[in-house]
């Protein structure tokens, strides 16, 4: 498998895992509003060649606009702090591995 084919394939999955939990009226209320990803990693990594494709389709499945806003640092912590502390609107998201969710609390 290609990467190109795998990073497709990798979006795909995760906009379909988002798509079956919102609701048309959830995607409604987002419509015309911003919305930003958060990747904990410096830009041009591996998760950030994941989380652009799947922002462009999340995107478009919304009509949104979507921000991809690398944050990278301290272990991917920077980032999920930063979105931990997001209001909670639903407007700020994160692509975060397996460190920031399960290794860096327990560290």
């Amino acid at each position: 498998m290609r990467r190109r084919d795998f990073v497709r394939l990798a979006a795909a999955l995760a906009g379909a895992g988002v798509a079956a939990r919102s609701s048309p009226v959830a995607a409604q209320s987002l419509a015309g509003k911003q919305i930003r990803i958060v990747v904990p990693f410096p830009a041009g990594g591996p998760t950030d060649i994941v989380a652009r494709p799947f922002a462009q389709m999340l995107g478009e499945a919304l009509k949104a606009t979507m921000v991809v806003d690398n944050r990278g640092g301290a272990g991917s912590s920077i980032g999920a702090d930063m979105v931990a502390k997001a209001p909670p609107d639903g407007r700020t998201l994160l692509v975060g591995p397996v460190g920031t969710h399960a290794i860096n609390p327990s560290l």
